[in-house]
């Protein structure tokens, strides 16, 4: 009985020694790498730099193509989206007119095809006015450079046989002479201009006309020719040509307009290769506030570890993480192109990255302020840091990776391949932060970088103190080893047993007392330092640890413990506004911009769209024929070019008398929807009609319909017709619709494809709530005139750009939703599992979930609606804001504290410093992209600065107050205390009711016997 006591308080008293550790022993793999890491550091970076270095030069041979278009910001899936991308891809290999055909195949003279163009705007900045004399001088000055230029001939359109350049489509040599000298007649010759409606519509904005001879916005349009000196013609390496021409229109036009520029006149351009370059331009600017953000991030990481070695070394792995990275996405996926989106991930990175880093340093200085057990050599330091922050780590990449591999799902590519890529790129950084910086550390601290811990003198003291206890308790434990030993094999007499049991026991006591006696009287001499050190059992001396985690055991945790009712009613209101503010989220209501308003890459556009005169075409409607989907199998999805095969149906037939009839009755039915604007379509089958009834007048055919047999011949005789460039106007202008409404094939001239093209009511920029009903509506009328079609004529499809662009916007919600929905179903299971709580989890999950409605709610507030930009960064919102909040319910759970106060005292004080240090950086690293170009990057920037503050105040204040005010304290909200008592209710449940049957049985035996009797 005696030495079971002794052994109950040993585990007592070990209990409260070990109070700053894990209560769990470490999982026996981590203990393995923590080892070898521990003894052979050196090995540990040859060969994690080495796998890196290798990784890195494999992939380097692959270079990547960056996609800064629009295009796979887009659905590329699903039948309605693969029969639209299918018919821009037959044009490829279709021709509308078969002797131009023809034509296109053969040898052209030098630039005599038209191939390049490149449109100027000029704007009137703060002025209503540009047909003044000095304008127009600095105009037709920057023009004039560009005619005369020495490499001009080279490239400019040219008339066949002729060698001199064609002219330019510019206004502006109106108002000079040959000789270059403005005309003083202004005024006259603008109102020549406005008299003629087509010049005025085409050069000037859409205020300009007679009763107004003003104008602010200007256009030019020049058109440049291939084939250029060497090449057989326009087809004949067409990408060599184009960069030619686009290396020397870029070495041009960018300076010379910051020359004739001034306040009041700005000149833009657009077109073959200058936007390109424009583009590329932008890129670069944007790339530059990387290394920006690298160096902000670099400069505080160094703050906090004190270590350049550790900083340098640790911002090095983060950023390695990417090449390692690249190796996946490029040599093992196989993706070529490489999409703007995937820059981003750079700046979660460094905050993941740095948050990893600062929970792995953090824990090994702290194990140096643990008991001797802990802090007696670096193999248990790194075995006790590695156990804890491995853990921590682990969760967070768990939650974080899940999130962004939730858009593997998507439909969209470019976000697609940026979960993907940013996914990896936290695993790996994980990997090597286990790995590469634990060894960087052991190298620090066998230097001596270690030791700038723990050095006080308060700190000394306690640690002697410790250390003799320690000693004591180890032989305490050495001679009850020996006790038991004796007990259970030497002796045999159960008296002389229990004599020498309390014998020993008695030695014991004496010894421990004689130590207590000494060690107060130590105290004593110490002064009121060293009493205050004992006064409660629970309190550490926090002198030797930084300023901030001082702060957060002395300052902050106090005040949380006084205030935590006031701030959980704080943040439940702060809670209430973002779902009230999520409730008011919108759809865009109009299509998402990536730049800013004056940016010269959008500003041209603006001003196209919005000040002058479009042409009156159709917005690209199709009602077709002959297209059954694409094959996207054997292609990148990530290609903007090759979309992929296009898969002709085989089972259409439009020859027969009644297919053609057919195809008039469906234009009459197409005409008459409410949603075609005027009523105004293109068919032509009505116009072939038309012109096979005028050659029979002549005998050439039999009338309208044409003999199945004849039908391919006669309509490539119609589009041949119509392509003939000297045919009236009104021909020219129906060619102009109809080569994108039939197209045979180029090899055989068989008809492939053919369609009705109409104008709808529909706006270029409507949202996809205002498209949704157009969409529905003619969907259901090409299923109807399905259902009533001819053999051979049932398999017509509705095709629209802007139906990519309304699935486009409501995949994006429905991918943003998802994805949120899953982070938080992975969130919960981690957190589950981490915390083993449900107390601790349910608050854990509603933090979360605050933060994201926080961030919505702000959203809202400041006007912004969901577009593209948005929904991505809503898609990740939960991954990243999942981060802290778990570090600390996991530190909180693995306290082994009696009370709530406590474990939220010592899991803020053990972590509050690195996930403050992790919100600096991120933070530091989102603010840099609020000064990015591209409108993607900043608002990026600015919501996830959003997620990082919500998520700080969520988890410093919110979080830390409700477990302070009903936490748990005790293992009886465990899942697996709770599902250990529910097993081991029913499993005495089954043994009771065994024992009343056994009972009954018995009871029946009994009785049959007596009645027997």
């Amino acid at each position: 009985m005696m030495i079971n006591k002794i052994k109950k308080k040993r585990r007592i008293k070990n209990k409260k020694f070990n109070r700053n550790a894990n209560s769990k022993k470490s999982p026996t793999h981590q203990r393995v790498l923590a080892n070898f890491i521990s003894h052979h550091p050196y090995l540990t970076l040859i060969i994690t730099m080495g796998i890196t270095l290798i990784l890195t030069i494999i992939s380097a041979v692959k270079p990547f193509k960056i996609d800064a278009t629009e295009e796979n910001l887009r659905v590329k899936s699903g039948e309605v989206v693969d029969k639209i991308d299918a018919v821009g891809m037959s044009y490829e290999h279709t021709f509308f007119d078969p002797a131009k055909n023809e034509i296109e195949n053969q040898p052209h003279a030098q630039n005599t095809q038209s191939q390049m163009k490149v449109v100027f705007y000029y704007e009137c900045s703060g002025c209503d006015n540009l047909l003044t004399e000095s304008k127009l001088k600095r105009i037709y000055k920057f023009e004039k450079d560009i005619f005369q230029h020495k490499n001009y001939n080279d490239y400019c359109l040219k008339e066949e046989n002729q060698t001199e350049c064609a002219l330019q489509s510019t206004i502006i040599n109106n108002y000079f002479d040959s000789y270059g000298n403005l005309k003083p007649n202004i005024q006259e010759i603008s109102q020549e201009i406005a008299n003629s409606t087509q010049e005025a519509a085409l050069y000037f904005d859409k205020n300009f006309n007679e009763g107004n001879l003003k104008t602010k916005y200007i256009r030019s349009i020049y058109t440049f020719g291939l084939p250029l000196k060497g090449y057989y013609n326009r087809r004949d390496r067409t990408d060599q040509q184009e960069d030619k021409f686009n290396d020397w229109i870029i070495g041009i036009v960018p300076d010379q307009a910051k020359d004739c520029e001034t306040d009041s006149l700005k000149i833009y351009y657009l077109g073959s290769g200058l936007t390109q370059y424009m583009v590329d331009q932008m890129i670069i600017k944007d790339g530059l506030l990387i290394f920006a953000s690298i160096v902000l991030v670099f400069l505080y990481t160094w703050f906090h570890t004190k270590s350049l070695y550790l900083t340098s070394l640790g911002i090095f792995h983060v950023l390695m993480s990417f090449p390692l990275s690249y190796f996946v996405y490029r040599i093992i996926v196989g993706e070529e192109f490489f999409s703007m989106l995937n820059f981003i991930s750079l700046f979660i990175v460094l905050g993941i990255g740095c948050d990893d880093i600062f929970i792995m340093l953090d824990a090994w200085k702290q194990s140096s302020c643990q008991s001797y057990e802990i802090s007696k050599n670096i193999h248990t330091k790194l075995r006790w840091s590695y156990s804890r922050a491995s853990v921590a780590m682990a969760i967070t990449t768990i939650t974080t990776t899940g999130a962004f591999f939730g858009n593997l799902f998507s439909p969209i590519p470019a976000i697609k391949y940026f979960g993907l890529f940013t996914g990896v790129s936290v695993v790996l950084n994980y990997l090597l932060v286990v790995t590469w910086f634990p060894a960087n550390i052991i190298i620090w601290d066998s230097f001596g970088g270690g030791q700038c811990c723990c050095k006080s003198k308060k700190f000394k003291l306690a640690r002697k103190q410790t250390l003799e206890q320690t000693l004591k308790q180890e032989e305490i434990e050495k001679i009850n080893a020996d006790l038991n030993v004796n007990v259970n094999l030497n002796l045999k007499d159960e008296k002389d047993s229990n004599f020498k049991i309390e014998k020993d026991l008695n030695e014991i006591t004496i010894d421990l007392n004689e130590t207590n006696k000494k060690t107060n009287e130590e105290k004593k001499g110490k002064g009121k330092e060293e009493e205050e050190l004992s006064k409660n059992e629970y309190d550490i001396d926090i002198k030797q640890f930084r300023l901030l985690e001082r702060f957060f055991y002395n300052k902050y945790s106090p005040f949380i413990k006084k205030y935590k009712i006031f701030l959980i009613i704080l943040f439940l209101i702060m809670m209430g506004l973002g779902i009230f503010g999520t409730t008011h989220l919108q759809p865009a209501s109009e299509p998402a911009q990536f730049l800013k308003k004056n940016n010269p890459i959008r500003r041209p556009f603006d001003i196209q769209n919005s000040y002058f005169q479009m042409a009156d075409v159709p917005y690209g409607y199709h009602i077709g024929w002959g297209i059954s989907g694409l094959d996207r199998s054997t292609v990148d999805p990530m290609d903007t070019e090759n979309l992929g095969e296009v898969i002709y149906d085989g089972d259409w037939n439009p020859t027969t008398e009644e297919a053609q009839l057919y195809f008039i009755d469906v234009c009459q039915k197409v005409r008459n929807l409410s949603v075609i604007k005027d009523h105004q379509i293109f068919c032509f089958m009505e116009d072939f009609r038309d012109y096979i009834n005028n050659l029979t007048l002549s005998g050439e055919y039999n009338g309208f319909p044409v003999n199945s047999s004849i039908f391919n011949t006669a309509l490539l005789s119609y589009a041949q017709y119509y392509g003939d460039d000297t045919v009236d106007a009104e021909s020219f202008k129906v060619r102009s619709y109809y080569q994108a409404g039939i197209r045979f094939d180029e090899k055989t001239s068989r008809l492939l494809y053919f369609a009705i093209i109409a104008n709808l009511t529909l706006g270029d920029r409507d949202p996809a709530k205002k498209t949704r009903p157009y969409f529905d509506d003619l969907q259901d009328f090409v299923q109807k005139i399905n259902d009533n079609a001819p053999t051979g004529m049932s398999g017509a499809f509705s095709a629209c750009d802007i139906w990519i662009r309304m699935l486009t916007e409501e995949s994006l919600i429905t991918v943003a939703l998802y994805n949120m929905i899953t982070s938080f179903c992975i969130a919960a299971v981690v957190i589950m599992i981490s915390t083993d709580n449900i107390i601790t989890s349910f608050f854990s999950l509603f933090s979360i979930l605050g933060i994201v409605l926080c961030v919505i709610g702000v959203i809202v507030a400041i006007g912004w609606e969901l577009g593209i930009i948005e929904s991505v960064t809503l898609t990740i919102i939960v991954g990243v804001s999942i981060d802290y909040v778990v570090h600390f319910a996991h530190a909180y759970t693995h306290r082994n504290l009696p009370t709530r106060y406590l474990k939220v005292r010592y899991a803020m004080t053990d972590l509050g410093i690195s996930v403050f240090s992790a919100a600096v950086t991120t933070l530091g690293a989102a603010f840099v992209l609020f000064f990015t170009i591209i409108l993607f990057f900043r608002n990026f920037g600015i919501i996830l600065w959003l997620v990082i503050l919500f998520s700080v105040l969520w988890s410093f204040v919110f979080f830390f107050s409700i477990l302070t005010l009903i936490g748990p304290e005790t293992k009886k909200t465990n899942f697996t205390y709770i599902l250990g008592k529910c097993f081991s209710f029913f499993k005495c449940r089954k043994k009771n009711q065994n024992e009343n049957q056994n009972e009954f049985e018995e009871q029946k035996t009994k009785l049959l016997q007596k009645n027997n009797i």
